[in-house]
């Protein structure tokens, strides 16, 4: 959840053009891609909160 406004454009657009990059249009599509790349790094979900 965002709780503030972002001015880092590019943290804005990281999930849509990982979505692009797995071939789909809709930005929420980018989340399993950040999901699958924080398990092959070794990180546990809850230590991104």
């Amino acid at each position: 959840m965002i709780l503030t406004t972002s001015y880092n454009t590019g943290a804005n657009a990281v999930l849509c053009l990982l979505a692009v990059h797995a071939g789909s249009t809709d930005c929420l599509d980018g989340l399993p891609v950040i999901r699958a790349l924080t398990d092959r790094a070794g990180i546990h979900p809850r230590t991104l909160c």
